[in-house]
């Protein structure tokens, strides 16, 4: 059995773990994302976005980011680094490395993958840790 985003992010905010962004952001992340990924985002990645999770315990959340003046950044911008292996980066891990979600895989449901900085976020695996 498999939860919910909005399940998993209930739990986790119950035992203190996730804090949430102030305002909600989500229609233009995802319409944003979805046009840099060149395709329609997975429901979960979605659904992640809409629960405007800014952080679950040390992972830092990996969005998009906009400013009123300049609009998105995409050059050198997190966001976009690891779209040439298929996958949008979610949470960093405080140490240069990412964790991604897979955008090839075409389900609703799809893996997170680690991507490591060391050999330039190239080969995703999964971290079971």
């Amino acid at each position: 059995m498999t939860n919910s985003v909005a399940q998993a992010a209930r739990v986790l905010e119950e035992r203190g773990l996730l804090e949430r962004e102030g305002f909600d952001h989500s229609a233009s992340i995802i319409d944003y994302v979805s046009e840099l990924a060149g395709r329609a985002l997975p429901g979960d990645l979605i659904d992640f976005y809409r629960e405007r999770i800014k952080s679950v315990g040390d992972f830092r959340v990996t969005p998009p980011v906009r400013s009123g003046r300049v609009g998105w950044r995409t050059r050198n911008c997190v966001i976009a680094w690891l779209l040439p292996v298929g996958a949008i980066p979610i949470f960093s891990d405080g140490c240069g490395s990412l964790f991604g979600v897979d955008l090839l895989s075409g389900t609703d449901h799809p893996a997170v993958y680690f991507f490591d900085h060391e050999d330039n976020y190239k080969n995703p695996r999964l971290r079971t840790r």
